[in-house]
């Protein structure tokens, strides 16, 4: 009896304790608050010098692990800088900043415009550079900048100098990002190694139709103008510039061919003597990558060229091995995954270096840059790890061992690994792995602020499609799951390219607002269907021309496996997506009429037409080549077939997926006699941040407690 009431009491102090945990309100959970941040370390990386690692605290202090001797010291940085800061006329810090090591383990930091560094021995303070004001675009080499202002290319030398390399227009633009960001492109400059020279890009937009963005924040009205190649339709036209600094002369490289090709992937030799660029064609299917003279400008040589039935999409530059000139690294997904290749600067295949497994960074080299460091995800798998690989014998070593995320920064001389670990419904932590001996130091197991909240369960579980394929989903139970009840099921969908929505990581990548929503009564279910990343080429692939059809299918698996649960009502269940996912739900909610009981889509491409030429023809060719395949892929094609409650969402000032695409769809419903709902964001372009995300996601949520 005793032993009953001693039972009943624990029982009773756990349930105590879980009901005195904190609600997630969706406030909090989009907007987040200070009790719910993780109290990570910031600047975190190795000395140059010796195997002593720097990071910070958001404190006033710097902090040193010696991973040798497995000891950790601090130095009081703003009582150390302070000082010397307030001599030279700058800002006194309030706290340690985000700062960089230089090559002799000097404190990099910015103060203001200007960079500083800082010796921790001497205290000597000095001025690195001044980066220039009110740039709308700035790439710095340590030294020199350059940056666009009033759409001109400038650069300003060590000496302060400043030379406009050319004025832009509307529609000619220089020293920015080209190709709507495809490609793996993200800025418009690069520098070469030593700084003598500047690489960017010159785009022309004059033979692309201008589309319109309306402003509704002036009365009346206006209109800006963007230019969106759409598919099928003219693109852009983009050249390489060279700047040299010395001369202060530019010359462009004689790329030729089709103007409407695509360039990216930029890189040079270590010696400056040569850059190369990944040309594509227009159809995406064939790449070769160049050899330029960066002096003259004209093509060196084609050191190797890769071809695929459906699409290459370079994304990476070469990678030099240190200290050489002729040996570099490319990655390429030609044998089905994204591996590592050595070739000479003169396009002959060394070695390939790994196989079956997807890479997704490269770390380093040891010191004697014999072994490169990566990571990468292996087949069947949402977990991370982080490898090494001999260049000379392609021997891939496996270095983190337990399930999860595993990040690394690896010691100057390849003997030590900084890891960070994350998986699901464990805390984060820092450790130290000694790569030679395998042992691993654990330096900060981080508390979890989300404990105190209440968050329901998630379950990850492996499903397989039509041919055998293993599918990842993730279901999210609400706090008080009682699993003898039914619950309705919003199945959150993305499902396109470049995305993968379960990951073994903290809360498995969901969104916090999810796990709210899962709370006011439904199960939040959630599958990354064939075409995602990470998965190989042949898992992705497979949507090549017929967008919808494999990723239907493989979604349909998902909802015929959450229907089955004892605790699910099958007739409440619903979809959600925005962009891609807007378009998956409109396909799904009328592909399969009947199945879905409501459905919300955000930001949704509803006819391919309309869509970007380098995203849209990668997937589908053009509307010419490939009429039927955007003819099936429609929403405009099922809206007959449309039952049940939709709620479109959209961005009036959307410039991914244009506003037309979902005016057009509504417009086609009314000939149609079909009832829509519909809402627009005036002030928001293709996602909806900010306080205004909170009102989004609690329209989606009343959306489907109302239906």
């Amino acid at each position: 009896m005793q032993k009953f009431f001693g039972i009943l009491s624990f029982l009773f102090l756990f349930l105590s304790a879980n009901g005195q945990k904190s609600q997630l309100t969706l406030d909090k959970a989009i907007l987040g608050d200070k009790d719910m941040r993780l109290s990570t370390w910031s600047s975190i990386q190795w000395s140059h010098t010796s195997n002593v690692l720097f990071y910070s605290k958001k404190n006033n202090f710097i902090y040193r692990y010696d991973a040798k001797k497995q000891k950790t010291d601090s130095l009081d940085f703003i009582a150390l800088v302070n000082p010397t800061l307030t001599a030279g006329n700058y800002e006194a810090l309030k706290s340690t900043p985000s700062f960089d090591l230089s090559d002799s383990d000097d404190i990099l930091f910015d103060s203001g415009s200007d960079r500083l560094s800082f010796n921790l021995q001497s205290g000597r303070l000095t001025r690195v550079s001044t980066a220039p004001k009110d740039a709308d675009l700035l790439d710095g080499n340590g030294k020199a900048y350059a940056f666009t202002k009033k759409q001109a290319l400038n650069v300003q030398k060590p000496d302060g100098k400043v030379v406009m390399i050319a004025q832009g227009s509307d529609s000619i633009l220089y020293g920015t990002s080209v190709h709507r960001d495809e490609f793996g492109i993200s800025k418009g400059t690069f520098w070469s190694p030593k700084g003598n020279k500047l690489a960017f890009y010159r785009m022309d937009q004059s033979m692309v139709e201008r589309y319109p963005i309306p402003d509704w924040s002036v009365t009346p009205a206006t209109v800006n103008y963007i230019y969106y190649p759409m598919t099928g339709r003219k693109s852009h036209h983009v050249t390489v510039g060279i700047f040299d600094l010395a001369t202060e002369s530019t010359i462009y490289l004689e790329t030729g061919g089709d103007p409407e090709h695509y360039l990216t992937n930029i890189c040079w030799s270590p010696d400056e003597s040569e850059i190369y660029i990944a040309e594509i064609n227009r159809d995406q299917n064939h790449t070769t990558f160049n050899a330029y003279n960066p002096v003259r400008g004209n093509k060196i040589r084609t050191l190797y060229e890769e071809q695929s039935l459906q699409y290459t999409e370079p994304l990476v530059p070469f990678t030099f091995v240190p200290g050489q000139n002729d040996l570099f690294i490319a990655q390429s997904k030609r044998d089905g995954w994204n591996s590592l290749y050595l070739y000479t600067h003169e396009g002959e295949l060394v070695r390939q270096l790994t196989h079956n497994i997807e890479v997704t960074q490269l770390l380093g080299f040891d010191a004697k840059n014999k072994t490169v460091y990566f990571q990468g995800i292996l087949p069947d798998a949402i977990d991370e790890h982080y490898f090494s690989c001999e260049l000379s014998s392609a021997k891939v070593v496996r270095h983190s061992d337990t399930p999860g995320l595993h990040f690394a920064r690896i010691s100057q001389d390849g003997r030590y690994a900084f890891e960070t670990n994350n998986a699901l419904n464990q805390n984060l932590s820092y450790t130290c792995r000694d790569l030679k001996k395998n042992k691993i130091s654990t330096l900060y197991n981080i508390p979890e602020p989300l404990d105190q909240y209440n968050l329901g369960r998630v379950d990850l579980d492996t499903l397989y499609a039509s041919d055998g394929t293993k599918l990842f989903a993730r279901s999210i139970f609400p706090f008080d799951f009682d699993p003898s009840k039914k619950y309705p099921v919003v199945i959150y969908v993305y499902g396109g390219p470049h995305a993968q929505m379960i990951r073994n990581s903290r809360n498995a990548q969901a969104p916090l607002w999810m796990y709210t929503m899962a709370n006011e009564g439904f199960i939040i279910f959630t599958l990354d269907n064939r075409g995602s990343s990470n998965r190989g080429m042949d898992f992705e692939k497979v949507i090549h021309r017929n967008l919808g059809e494999t990723e239907i299918k493989d979604q349909m698996v998902g909802y015929d496996f959450i229907k089955s649960r004892a605790y699910v009502d099958p007739n409440r269940i619903g979809v959600h997506g925005w962009s891609f996912g807007g378009f998956m739900t409109i396909s799904l909610m009328t592909r399969q009429p009947g199945k879905f009981y409501a459905a919300v889509a955000g930001g949704p491409v509803t006819d391919w037409n309309m869509y970007e030429v380098m995203y849209g023809e990668r997937y589908m060719d053009t509307p010419q080549q490939n009429p039927e395949g955007y003819k099936k892929a429609s929403t405009f094609t099922y809206i007959d077939q449309l039952q049940g409650p939709l709620l479109i969402i959209h961005g009036a000032l959307d410039d991914v997926v244009i506003w037309q695409q979902s005016m057009k769809y509504i417009e086609r419903c009314i000939k149609k006699g079909k009832q829509v709902d519909y809402f627009v964001y005036p002030s928001h372009k293709h996602n909806v941040l900010g306080k205004d995300r909170v009102h989004l996601i609690r329209k989606v949520i009343d959306y489907f407690e109302s239906h």
